[in-house]
């Protein structure tokens, strides 16, 4: 497996290869998630798929990030390290930019796929541009959102859209774990802002769809989203101030309905941090602020997706602690040697 370092803006090591370009890059940035990130990675390998590239982003972990011997054989690894820290967005953009094929995957490393899940969303995507031709379009994919805290998972399938409103009013699909796009949308759109520690996806979605960006869905369950612990408020309303003055002026300028959007989804964000804080009158008071800026009977601006059964496989993970754990193992990865087989070959 090729080992790289991002040090100063430049890539460092034996970067050249002889193999053809693959099909598809799938991009993990880990930071400080050694087991999670490994079990994303053998999820990746339990996909009935070959000719890709798997590329690991270790954004500074303290240790490092290292891969199983295992998996650090495989030809079509490859893990680059940053040298400083650069967050979500630099680690994305670090993948970008190192990924040799003309399709571009994510999976965030606290999440995992679902086996044989990935060849037909994909085989999609690849039909439907072939009938298109548009760079611009997201094919994501149903998610389970499982809270490990709560013992409480949701099954969701997004609804697809190409309406700027829609991407102001806050992110409803998994882009880190279920987007496939052309790399070239990331040429079209720009990169992902480095100095946005929160929202990352809210941005770079936005811009995506103000230059006529859609989103198409495939109607099936294919990861499971790990919910975590909420952020802290200050990098909230970093972000958020950063995000609003964007979209205030210059070529990304929102009109007033969609900078009212977009002020609506800031207050329910914060509205959920206060309230998992146990400041419930500073959430109730964001909630109800974001309900005088955009009207409504629910929490969330609009029902962006359905919910739906949970995949026969997942059903018995309410049993118990041991049980969860056990069925978690079984599901997300089948063995080394399968997953070999669907990876691209040597």
């Amino acid at each position: 497996m090729p080992y790289y370092c991002f040090q100063g803006g430049q890539m460092t090591g034996a970067v050249k290869t002889t193999r053809a370009a693959p099909s598809v890059s799938i991009i993990t940035p880990v930071f400080n998630r050694q087991q999670l990130g490994v079990r994303a990675i053998r999820s990746i390998l339990a996909q009935n798929v070959s000719d890709i590239e798997i590329l690991i982003i270790d954004d500074s972990s303290e240790p490092a990030f290292t891969l199983p011997d295992d998996i650090a054989a495989l030809p079509y690894v490859r893990l680059i390290r940053h040298e400083q820290n650069q967050g979500e967005s630099g680690a994305r953009n670090t993948g970008i930019a190192a990924a040799r094929a003309e399709w571009i995957a994510f999976l965030d490393s606290d999440d995992y796929w679902l086996p044989d899940t990935f060849a037909p969303r994909f085989a999609m995507a690849e039909r439907e541009f072939l009938e298109e031709e548009n760079p611009l379009i997201a094919y994501v994919a149903g998610f389970l959102l499982d809270n490990t805290r709560l013992l409480r998972q949701e099954a969701r399938i997004p609804r697809s859209s190409d309406k700027p409103l829609h991407f102001a009013s806050g992110i409803w699909f998994s882009q880190g774990s279920t987007s496939i796009l052309r790399k070239s949308a990331y040429t079209v759109v720009g990169p992902w802002d480095t100095d946005l520690r929160r929202l990352q996806d809210l941005d770079w979605f936005l811009r995506f769809a103000l230059v006529g960006g859609q989103v198409k869905a495939w109607d099936e369950i294919v990861a499971v989203i790990e919910i975590g612990k909420k952020p802290d408020i200050a990098t909230l309303e970093i972000s958020a101030k950063r995000i609003r003055a964007k979209f205030s002026r210059g070529e990304y300028e929102l009109d007033r309905t969609l900078l009212r959007r977009l002020d609506a989804y800031f207050d329910v964000e914060r509205a959920s941090i206060w309230i998992a804080n146990r400041h419930l009158a500073k959430g109730l008071f964001y909630l109800l602020r974001s309900f005088w800026l955009v009207p409504r009977l629910r929490i969330f601006l609009e029902r962006f997706w359905r919910i739906v059964p949970l995949p026969q496989t997942m059903e018995t993970k309410r049993e118990n602690d041991r049980g969860l754990v056990e069925i978690r193992e079984t599901i997300a990865f089948e063995s080394l040697e399968d997953g070999k087989a669907k990876g691209r070959k040597a």
